[in-house]
């Protein structure tokens, strides 16, 4: 399936690109609904609980008021054939600009976007497993392994890396977005990243008396590859350490987006390198208005913190 199905007040429509819905229909977004149709997605999501689950993380995500909700008319199918007792329906609105509504479809039509299966995969297993996570941080992870650029929300296939994406913090992403100044592509890029490494050695936690386990990046995500609801973490306590390195190191990036915004900058590409929780090296490339790069480089996150001190 590549069309997208929705309902303005009782109006079945289809459409095979949705890049302009969001203004079509600007004027109609509280009589605008979502039609999943569930033959055309993927088998894993056509469990209500799961799909309202995945829905409720990109209400969230979006910053949009996304809700199950069937419209209240007859709805008008055109001559189209779909059954609509197959269709489960989501008010979707308000939104603020064509593309506030556009980074919300695009996580939706992952539900039906084969080549993105994985994606709402591991994004589910995370909620189920991490209720508490950041969403920003479940779909930065989850993107990680994005192996498609074809309507995706990075715009850029990154599934040969072995890193893991950041986001930054999901209210100033959705203001970026609601404004419509932003391209989607660049508010949510691959080229922010963290790479890591931990080994949680046989003396430690639940894995007393087994041999040392190395896990990186890629080792770690292919655990969240297969969904299940139910499943439960192995290595919990070397899986911890993965979360709560990536979030200190989320933290850092939010700190050096503070820094480029002070002094008129735009972070054009950044990397940190993390061994066991501890900065190996970074590397920054920042933007200024009129196109001059500056590389900040260094080994630790003290010199990273001096570097920007001394260049405010």
């Amino acid at each position: 399936m590549t069309d997208s199905y929705f309902i303005d007040v009782d109006k079945f429509i289809v459409k095979g690109c949705c890049e302009s819905v969001g203004s079509d229909y600007m004027n109609h977004n509280n009589t605008f609904y979502e039609a999943i149709y569930l033959p055309e997605i993927g088998m894993n999501f056509r469990d209500t609980e799961v799909l309202d689950k995945y829905i409720e993380m990109v209400s969230i995500f979006s910053g949009m008021n996304i809700v199950r909700q069937k419209p209240t008319g007859e709805i008008k199918m055109g001559g189209y054939s779909q059954n609509i007792n197959d269709m489960i329906f989501y008010k979707i609105g308000p939104w603020s600009s064509n593309k506030h509504f556009i980074m919300a479809h695009t996580l939706i039509r992952y539900l039906w976007y084969e080549h993105y299966h994985n994606i709402v995969d591991i994004s589910l297993n995370f909620r189920y497993a991490y209720p508490d996570m950041d969403v920003e941080d479940i779909f930065a992870i989850a993107h990680s392994f994005q192996s498609n650029n074809d309507r995706g929300l990075l715009g850029r296939e990154i599934a040969g890396s072995n890193r893991l994406v950041l986001f930054r913090d999901n209210k100033s992403s959705i203001e970026m977005i609601k404004k419509g100044n932003s391209n989607i592509n660049t508010v949510y890029d691959g080229n922010i990243y963290i790479s890591m490494s931990h080994t949680l050695k046989g003396d430690f936690f639940e894995n007393k008396g087994k041999p040392a386990l190395s896990i990186d990046a890629k080792r770690f995500i292919s655990y969240f590859e297969a969904f299940d609801k139910t499943m439960k973490i192995e290595y919990n306590g070397i899986f911890n350490k993965v979360i709560g390195t990536y979030s200190k190191f989320k933290r850092v990036y939010m700190d050096v987006i503070k820094y480029a915004d002070s002094c008129k900058l735009k972070i054009n590409n950044l990397s940190f390198s993390a061994s066991d929780g501890d900065m190996k090296s970074y590397v920054i490339q920042l933007v200024d208005a009129v196109g001059s790069v500056k590389t900040l480089k260094g080994e630790s996150s003290d010199h990273l913190y001096k570097s920007i001190e001394s260049k405010k």
